[in-house]
């Protein structure tokens, strides 16, 4: 079926596309259909980027930027009065009116979605700015302060407030991408310029500004996202007027997908289009991004930001490829649109994509034909990119070569052995999903076979595009067996390579997440305590040492009560002094493995050398993590009443603002995890069997009052030892707080810490401390102090006979 066009100059009477949206109409949003579109996604992480950013620089350096800030108000302060009141006036005279103009306008237009999200995010930023404001106006010197109480205009000069800029700022994100290019950048141009005006009229500093502004993008990128947005594709029209001032006017344009439309031109010839607009080049550079920081090595050249190079490079490397005899598209021209976005114009062909072919149509001719096409592009030095059965097109039998190799938008020119490796590892594995991954190898005799045996490391899921992913993800449901591990069989077998490793593509790990948190922790409390070495060496001087037996005793109490807790959460019968060395001995391990994995493997293997079977030995360490985490909410929770009934902790609790905040983030986090697959990995699989086996053995240990004691009490008694081993290090440096605000603090600290990726919670647990104890009014070098003592008590000092413990264990065999 072809559309009509609206006859642009030098476009002879016919069809014409049809002009869904007036191209004068800057608003004109019409019926189109909503989508989500790849920017909104970008743009809201940069968002997110920007304004940890921002709050990650108050936090560190507030005094240097109220010091810059106070600065620069006051250079602004500077302009004379006549002028800050005249900006003062505009600005709000256009803060006003604008959003009325909005409104009726797509009132007028019926547009009542589009004024619904902006009504929406315009809202949530004016909420999340308002909730926020006691920390932004932190930001504001005094001197700013002063200056809000004259009337300009309107009203105070404090209008528009953050809350205001916040809401704009969000509305201008929601609207401007279904704007054309000119007022997109007209819109934020006049956001920017009312940020520059209220920071030039000495009301607001440039902190409190962007961070106000980058609230509301963040809240309009999060409203896009989730409702998307009207359509914002090229239009025919757009392509057809493009493609006349280039000099081939067009007759008709298809009503397919315009990623690849069927033209037909003027004189009768018949063409193909293939369009890049903005939201194609957004989702590129947001799959490159993702890319880069996911994985390392295998990434290619970025061609360009434009999408009208893009399509050029598309055409260079397509034509560059003709000239070595490699059959692709033929490029007849590329034009560019109003709206910037790029249109690559091809000779028509019947090829249809060897992914569509039915399986009896895919010969092993046909398959050697497409390696004989590969190989020649490779011969160039031109690596695809995304080289999967989507981009192999085949032609009907006839005259001529019948693979194509479409769409190299993504080819690199000049290429290293590693891109074209990878093409050769995306190729096999695309062709192994559809004709399995013997046939996949034999017929690919004509690449080198020492490059198809460099295929073995990157033949794995994160070397390969998103699409074929996505194959291998549904042929392994479908199918059973591992499309990739067959795969490395064959090519393994076909190449005669002994041995291999998968490549370390893997960029971000938990692993290393884990190691970089854990070091920033370390280096924040060592050079917490480096800074204060003066002050606490006087502390230590002062400190009553008689109470360090009591802190050494209650150390020491920890491992037996341990043992209760282990022995209490089994049913089969373990000596308390055995049972007791096992917990000295997971201590070591525990200093040098997070999350406590090494000390939950030994006390898995001690239980199962017992006679307890491997299934249950590992539900029964569940208990006492799930008994220890019941104790520990009990204790906290009643510490922090008793503090309270004795005169209260001197810390303040956290603003409701920012409780109402933590609770919104943490609903939203749950929902995200219940409506997505992470629901059925998470809860349906681990979690669901671990609680099941937790509340079978919970079940079985019931039956005994005398385990539940033992579980339960252990874990009481181990975590007081602990509470007065920490009481007796602050009394030793003169610290009169109440035994029960010592254990409030101690406890809230703790639980903070135990989020800790770090081995034993080091540096966590010490940062916790320390702030829970200057909060409560204890001077800082002491504070230091006792964190330093405890933790050496506690922690570091039980090492040595810890090891030993260990050792003797495995001599003995009991481990």
């Amino acid at each position: 079926m072809s559309a009509a066009t609206d006859a642009p100059a030098g476009v002879p009477p016919g069809p014409a596309v049809p002009a869904e949206l007036g191209p004068s109409d800057p608003l004109a949003l019409g019926d189109a259909p909503w989508e989500r579109h790849p920017a909104d996604a970008a743009r809201l992480v940069a968002a997110v980027l920007g304004l940890a950013a921002a709050v990650g620089l108050f936090w560190a350096a507030p005094g240097a930027v109220a010091g810059v800030s106070r600065d620069l108000v006051r250079l602004a302060a500077r302009l004379p009065d006549v002028v800050q009141d005249g900006l003062v006036g505009l600005v709000q005279v256009v803060a006003a009116v604008a959003p009325v103009v909005l409104v009726v306008d797509l009132l007028r237009r019926r547009l009542l979605p589009l004024l619904g999200a902006l009504v929406a995010a315009g809202g949530a930023a004016a909420l999340a700015a308002t909730l926020l404001q006691g920390w932004l106006d932190t930001t504001a010197p005094v001197v700013v302060d002063e200056g809000l109480g004259p009337v300009s205009w309107l009203t105070g000069s404090a209008f528009p407030s953050p809350a205001y800029l916040a809401g704009l700022a969000a509305v201008t994100t929601v609207l401007v991408p279904s704007l054309p290019r000119a007022w997109r950048r007209a819109a934020w141009l006049a956001l920017l310029l009312l940020a520059v005006l209220r920071i030039l009229t000495a009301v607001a500093v440039p902190l409190q500004v962007g961070t106000t502004l980058l609230i509301g993008v963040t809240v309009g990128s999060a409203v896009l996202v989730a409702t998307g947005a009207p359509r914002r594709r090229t239009r025919r029209v757009d392509v057809a007027v493009a493609l006349a001032g280039v000099g081939h006017p067009v007759r008709s344009v298809g009503d397919g997908d315009l990623s690849r439309d069927a033209v037909v031109l003027a004189d009768g010839t018949a063409g193909t289009v293939r369009v890049v607009d903005r939201d194609d080049r957004d989702a590129d550079l947001l799959f490159r991004a993702l890319r880069v920081l996911r994985r390392r090595g295998v990434e290619g050249d970025r061609p360009t930001w434009s999408p009208t190079r893009v399509a050029h490079h598309e055409a260079l490397v397509t034509l560059l490829a003709a000239r070595a005899g490699v059959p692709v598209p033929d490029v007849v021209d590329v034009a560019t649109t109003d709206s910037g976005a790029g249109v690559l114009l091809t000779r028509a062909d019947a090829s249809v994509p060897l992914a569509d072919l039915d399986l009896d149509e895919v010969t092993d001719d046909l398959l050697r034909e497409v390696w004989d096409a590969v190989v020649a592009l490779h011969r160039e030095r031109i690596a695809h990119g995304r080289l999967h059965a989507g981009h192999v097109r085949v032609r009907p039998a006839g005259d001529g070569p019948r693979v194509v190799l479409a769409d190299l938008s993504r080819a690199t020119t000049g290429a290293d052995d590693a891109r074209l490796v990878l093409d050769v590892a995306e190729l096999l594995t695309s062709l192994a999903i559809r004709v399995g991954p013997e046939r996949a190898v034999a017929t690919a005799g004509a690449v080198d076979p020492v490059r198809l045996g460099a295929t073995l490391p990157l033949l794995q899921p994160l070397a390969l595009s998103a699409t074929t992913r996505r194959a291998v993800k549904a042929a392994g449901r479908d199918d059973g067996p591992d499309v990739l591990a067959a795969l490395r069989e064959q090519v393994q077998a076909a190449t005669d390579v002994e041995a291999y490793e998968l490549a370390g593509l893997e960029r971000i790990s938990v692993g290393r997440a884990v190691s970089l948190v854990g070091t920033a922790v370390l280096l924040y409390v060592f050079l917490a305590f480096a800074s204060n070495w003066s002050a606490i060496a006087e502390a230590l001087g002062e400190a009553d040492w008689t109470l360090l037996p009591l802190v050494l005793a209650m150390a020491a109490v920890v491992y037996p009560t341990g043992a209760l807790s282990l022995m209490g959460a089994v049913t089969t019968r373990l000596p308390l002094g055995q049972t007791t060395e096992v917990m000295l001995g997971q201590a070591f391990l525990n200093r040098f493995t997070p999350a406590n994995a090494g000390g939950m493997a030994l006390r898995a293997r001690y239980l199962q050398r017992n006679g307890v079977e491997l299934d249950v030995a590992a539900a029964s360490i569940g208990i006492t993590s799930a008994a220890s985490g019941v104790v520990q909410v009990v204790l906290v929770v009643g510490f922090l009443l008793w503090s309270g009934q004795s005169g209260g902790l001197g810390v303040e609790l956290p603003d409701v603002n920012v409780v109402a905040i933590a609770l919104l983030a943490l609903l939203a986090v749950g929902g995200i995890v219940w409506f997505t697959p992470l629901r059925r990995r998470l809860f349906d699989s681990r979690i669901a069997v671990s609680a099941t086996r937790v509340f079978h053995e919970i079940r079985d240990l019931a039956k005994d009052p005398t385990k539940l004691a033992l579980l339960f009490g252990g874990a009481t008694l181990g975590k007081l030892a602990t509470i007065v081993a920490f009481v007796a290090s602050a009394r030793a440096f003169g610290v009169d707080l109440s035994f029960a605000e010592l254990g409030a603090l101690y406890l809230t600290a703790n639980t903070v810490a135990s989020a800790a990726p770090t081995p034993g919670g080091v540096g966590a647990v010490e940062a916790a401390l320390v702030a829970v104890l200057t909060g409560a009014g204890v001077p800082s070098a002491e504070a230091l102090s006792i964190t330093l003592v405890f933790r050496l008590a506690t922690f570091w000092m039980p090492v040595p006979p810890s090891y030993l413990a260990l050792q003797h264990l495995r001599r003995a065999d009991v481990v």
